[in-house]
């Protein structure tokens, strides 16, 4: 407790091929010790081993060690490893390679992504966005299991044939009792696993909830994600149950349906909360013939405020906006 792990600093994590990464800012992970008025931990903040090597998203930690995925770049491939950290002493404890793989810019351009790490008893789970899922062991780095799943292409430049998939961002793996649930970047399906071994439970169809770019969680039987639209999947089979608003699928060209989702929601209290751009629908399940309905809706326009990632913490909501951050309090 009374410590603060986040990574800064530059946000691109490959290069383009005609940049010179001897020049080029690098990203770096810092440790605060909050009880400290925020001073640094001994040995932080981390830094990359190498030119070619970036930090991706947020680490996560058991408050033993910091464990961190680690992105090396060359001109068209990406290599991916998991890294483990002394909370102590900033020591490196083990680095495992998961994958290698060709990234969507192929070089052409940089990338800026923030694939994040999944931390559940003792295991750490990761899907970098290179069509692989693994399980490694967080005491030693071993790899538990690796799976992989069918890409699909980036069309650069053509709209049509580029599903709302890859703006896919902050989904790590989610864990629900034995099974993981994973919504990849680069694979227009949701599909759920088999926690211990990797094994496929079910996956939907190409194109179903493709504008999903949320995992929220599960409540009652139902895999909650979001993006333009509120997606409720039946955690056994991963058949679609419920969606709104109710009219169908869409391409990058085609507009957003109206009312369309501003950032990520959350479950609370068996209540799903999902932001817009003015307000925030409240979701509660009915009975099995009226499934899920609206319930309330909380006027952010009044309060100047507007929708966003909500982040709960006690008896307050927070919202974090593209360019500001917003607290509330529940004082009933």
């Amino acid at each position: 407790g009374g410590r603060l792990f986040a990574r800064m600093g530059a946000s691109v994590t490959a290069h383009a091929r005609d940049q010179d990464v001897l020049t080029a800012a690098h990203g770096l992970v810092v440790g605060l010790d909050l009880e400290s008025e925020g001073k640094l931990l001994d040995g932080f903040p981390l830094r990359t081993p190498g030119e070619r090597w970036e930090f991706e998203g947020t680490p996560v930690s058991d408050g033993d060690s910091v464990y961190v995925l680690l992105r090396y770049h060359d001109e068209v491939r990406s290599q991916f490893h998991v890294a483990s950290y002394s909370i102590e002493s900033g020591r490196q404890r083990w680095q495992q390679r998961v994958c290698a793989a060709g990234m969507p810019s192929r070089g052409n351009w940089q990338e800026q992504t923030h694939y994040l790490l999944t931390l559940h008893e003792g295991t750490l789970f990761c899907n970098p966005g290179s069509g692989v899922v693994a399980s490694l062991a967080c005491q030693d780095g071993h790899l538990n299991w690796i799976v992989s799943y069918p890409r699909t292409v980036l069309e650069a430049g053509n709209a049509r044939q580029t599903g709302q998939h890859v703006f896919r961002d902050l989904v790590p793996p989610l864990v629900d009792g034995s099974t993981l649930f994973c919504a990849p970047p680069d694979s227009d399906r949701l599909f759920a696993l088999d926690l211990s071994s990797g094994r496929l439970i079910w996956q939907t169809a190409p194109g179903i909830a493709g504008d999903a770019k949320y995992l929220l969680g599960v409540v009652h039987d139902r895999l909650v994600a979001s993006g333009d639209r509120l997606y409720w999947f039946d955690v056994y089979n991963g058949e679609l149950r419920e969606q709104f608003p109710r009219l169908g699928s869409r391409a990058l060209d085609q507009p957003r349906p109206d009312p369309a989702g501003w950032g990520r929601g959350l479950i609370a209290a068996g209540r799903v909360y999902w932001p817009l751009e003015d307000k925030i629908m409240v979701f509660e399940n009915g009975s099995e013939q009226v499934g899920w309905q609206r319930k309330q809706e909380i006027d952010l326009a009044v309060r100047s405020a507007t929708g966003g990632n909500l982040v709960p913490l006690g008896n307050r909501l927070f919202i974090v906006a593209h360019d500001r951050l917003y607290a509330f309090q529940n004082d009933r």
